[in-house]
């Protein structure tokens, strides 16, 4: 049973999470689920949907708190579907979205054909982008402090080993999500954005790494990462939490570094 006074404020909130079949998004709709929200949860894969409902209902959630929708969100006629879907199951009143679209699987290097940055781009700032202005008229009522938490990376804010094409896109979606704060604040709708460092979970990009080299990330972690590992789904997920919460309701137009003192910029 749902406690009538949460520790975050989200009970009875409704919450989507876009692309949160697994890593950070799965841990996060568990968080939202044990504060007493709504939570409807959208991903590609179908398998991967059902075992993110079977991993949430052993969790001891309650069923009809939870949604799963399978679509592929970065293609505009399944973006509509799922907005259509979402309107009908929190009767046009959407409290918050947490936006984990984007890869970093993508070669390195500077000497790539348009073709492979517009790729790049798709995937990492047009299809979140997509996703927020198709959610916005949702979460235009004003009511329980609503909040879009993007997803960046420490490679968009300062120079990592990481693609250039995924470094730019993220640095362009960092700053999209502060130019869109400004835009919203006066509808009442915080914006922010949470740049990760190194997370590992299982079926996620640092697993793959990991297997193909692991003495380079073992010297990475000693010599670059103040804490000397990666991160994890469970840490990152309170992290959007807390900045999603309604309690934090002063805050709107950050991006929030989450990478165990990895990024050496003071401001």
């Amino acid at each position: 049973m749902i406690e009538k006074s949460t520790t975050l404020g989200f009970l009875d909130q409704y919450v989507l999470v876009a692309g949160g079949f697994r890593g950070i998004g799965l841990e996060l709709a568990r968080l939202l689920l044990d504060d007493g929200a709504f939570v409807a949860v959208v991903g590609r894969d179908s398998e991967r949907g059902e075992k993110a409902r079977q991993i949430l209902s052993r969790s001891g959630k309650d069923p009809k708190r939870l949604k799963i929708i399978q679509a592929d969100l970065s293609h505009e006629e399944l973006l509509q579907d799922a907005q259509a879907e979402v309107d009908r199951w929190c009767s046009g009143k959407l409290h918050h979205l947490a936006v984990f679209l984007g890869s970093g699987k993508t070669p390195p290097g500077d000497n790539f054909p348009l073709d492979h940055w517009r790729t790049v781009f798709e995937v990492n700032v047009f299809a979140p982008i997509g996703v927020v202005q198709s959610f916005i008229p949702l979460m235009s009522h004003g009511d329980g402090n609503p909040c879009i938490v993007l997803t960046g990376a420490i490679a968009g804010i300062e120079r990592v080993r990481a693609p250039m094409t995924y470094s730019i896109a993220k640095t362009a979606l960092i700053a999209y999500s502060s130019h869109l704060a400004a835009s919203l604040v006066d509808k009442g709708i915080r914006v922010l954005t949470i740049s990760p460092g190194n997370v590992f979970y299982k079926g996620g990009r640092w697993e793959e790494i990991m297997e193909e080299r692991p003495d380079e990330v073992a010297k990475l972690l000693e010599e670059k990462v103040g804490m000397k590992r990666l991160g994890n789904a469970a840490e990152l997920a309170w992290v959007y939490l807390s900045n999603m919460s309604p309690k934090n309701s002063f805050t709107t137009g950050q991006n929030i570094i989450c990478d165990g003192l990895q990024v050496n910029r003071i401001f």
